[in-house]
């Protein structure tokens, strides 16, 4: 038996960790720091105690609070050129997943030239960015603990991934108590986007031992706690686990890749701008259901187990038929709307199949699938919209 693993950023978990953003720069001979935020962290006052704490302890700060969705290239290259300016020692994220890809690409363009496209695919950033730390604000992409980027390629209408050691955060700060009060729109499908992460990690053509002993524990985690999450988000309990939950999703993801719903979600933000989660949300029960055809029937069990579903005497095909029914209901549950209602345009298919062809995340992926059928994936979603109307 023969596997690869690994873990690169120093994570620290639980409530009130994020305080010690300023004793770990003061730690590490931080005198200047480039943070990148957004301004919905900003309005929401998660950056006041920051950067007083920063402040206090003596670097010098230079905020860049104006991170777009999905993290546009043309920002990145803008922040970048800030940054290079500044010359910081470190590198700070305070925010979503979208936050933390663009503070992980500012920090790779302070050692490596740009553009940014010509680190699209696996381990082509040659040379190791400053000190990155990384405080999530939502429990979704991981991003904070994972060795990828995706940023939007604006003029190709694609999205680039950015993978490779010299990607990822130095350190994260992972506080739960941060996504206290998200509102469910956003936990939906932040939520929604880990258990993809978790899911897709599993049935990965890349899985290992080691993964596979995590995933399940995550799938479990984030189907028990999103519900509870989205309903009431002053419920700590649910939001530390969908924390958890989402960390060990984006620990496995690393290091086995995704697959199909990632493939077909892609498209959809790159082609019609459909934020990354929702897109996940909107491919989910789906696609996945169309991968599980050919996943191993152990899989499929301990998958629909870590869901809550009943397992014994239970033959694999029905158990993908209720894996699929539970991700419908669960997607009504969090009230995530159909393809057209979040943006998707039919007449992109054809554009969408061929990019999702070339995804990072479908080599991965269990079962193969052409372009016609990914073309007739789209279009299944867009005629189950039709027909939910």
């Amino acid at each position: 038996m023969q596997f690869m693993f690994t873990m690169p950023t120093l994570a620290q978990f639980g409530r009130g960790v994020a305080g010690r953003l300023a004793p770990v720069l003061l730690e590490n001979n931080v005198k200047r720091v480039f943070l990148v935020s957004d301004p919905g962290v900003q309005a929401a006052g998660l950056l006041e105690t920051p950067l007083y704490a920063m402040r206090e302890a003596g670097p010098a700060v230079l905020c860049f609070t104006e991170t777009l969705p999905d993290a546009p290239d043309y920002q990145v290259e803008a922040a970048a050129a800030l940054a290079r300016d500044f010359n910081p020692d470190a590198v700070v994220a305070i925010g979503g997943g979208s936050c933390i890809d663009t503070a992980k690409a500012v920090n790779i363009l302070l050692a490596n030239p740009g553009p940014l496209s010509r680190y699209d695919g696996v381990n082509l950033v040659p040379a190791p960015g400053r000190l990155l730390v990384a405080v999530p604000t939502t429990a979704g992409t991981s991003s904070e603990c994972t060795v990828v980027a995706v940023i939007s390629a604006a003029k190709q209408a694609k999205k680039m991934v950015i993978f490779g050691k010299n990607v990822a955060s130095s350190i994260a700060l992972i506080d739960p108590a941060l996504t206290d009060g998200l509102p469910p729109h956003l936990t939906a499908h932040t939520g929604m986007d880990a258990l993809t992460h978790a899911l897709e990690a599993y049935i990965s053509l890349a899985a290992s031992p080691a993964t596979d002993a995590i995933a399940p524990e995550a799938v479990a985690l984030i189907a028990a706690a999103l519900p509870a999450a989205f309903a009431d988000g002053s419920d700590t309990a649910a939001r530390d686990k969908m924390m958890l939950g989402c960390q060990l999703a984006g620990v496995c993801f690393s290091n086995t890749g995704l697959g199909l719903v990632h493939s077909l979600a892609q498209p959809l933000g790159g082609r019609c701008h459909v934020p990354h989660g929702l897109a996940n949300a909107v491919c989910l029960p789906h696609v996945l259901a169309f991968n599980l055809q050919a996943v191993p029937e152990h899989k499929i069990i301990r998958i629909a187990h870590a869901l809550g579903l009943e397992t014994r005497d239970t033959p694999a095909a029905n158990l993908v038929v209720d894996i699929r029914l539970y991700l419908e209901k669960l997607s009504r549950t969090l009230h995530i709307p159909s393809i057209t209602e979040a943006g998707g345009r039919r007449e992109a298919v054809p554009d969408m199949a061929e990019d999702a062809l070339k995804e990072l995340s479908t080599p991965t992926t269990p079962r193969k699938a052409t372009a016609e059928e990914i073309s007739a994936l789209y279009e299944d979603l867009f005629m189950q919209a039709e027909s939910d109307a």
